[in-house]
């Protein structure tokens, strides 16, 4: 599931996008703001893999934010106004989505965020306890029956078990 914040310096348009962010089934907002300088400290505590920014905010907007940021999360850009996408592409936003946000716009920029966090190198830790806790399950052999003179390699429920001649 994708960990999202929202910074919005409207908390109605936090509330909405919030929600669409919600009913997807796809993201879990993990935190939002309608101040800058708020969004800044608490994404100081708290990992995501995507931040939705409002760029004209009071105070600080959306480029000053993103610039105090290191590491920078992907951003997707909430704007009502179109003048900011060249600028949003040259810091490297992953989606740009003009307000009133539509769910198909949402749903693409969504899409784009799945397919770069798939690609990141896998956490090999994690994969590892899980497989080890899916071999322990009760009722499974720790490793197959192996007969005489059989191939030396199968697959059982997509795991390959492999063993020396």
């Amino acid at each position: 599931m994708i960990r999202a914040f929202v910074v919005d310096d409207e908390p109605l348009a936090v509330r909405r996008l919030k929600r669409m962010l919600d009913e997807t089934g796809r993201v879990e907002v993990t935190g939002s703001s309608s101040d800058p300088v708020d969004a800044l400290a608490a994404l100081a505590e708290t990992k995501v893999d995507v931040l939705f920014l409002d760029i004209q905010m009071p105070g600080m907007n959306g480029f000053e934010m993103l610039a105090m940021m290191d590491p920078q999360p992907l951003v997707v850009f909430t704007t009502a106004f179109d003048q900011y996408a060249l600028k949003a592409f040259e810091v490297n936003s992953i989606d740009y989505l003009l307000k009133p946000i539509e769910e198909r716009h949402l749903a693409r920029a969504l899409d784009k965020i799945e397919r770069l966090h798939g690609s990141a190198p896998p956490d090999w830790k994690t994969l590892l306890a899980q497989l080890t806790g899916a071999l322990k399950q009760p009722g499974r052999r720790s490793r197959p029956n192996i007969p005489n003179g059989s191939p030396r390699a199968w697959a059982t429920a997509s795991i390959f078990w492999i063993w020396p001649k």
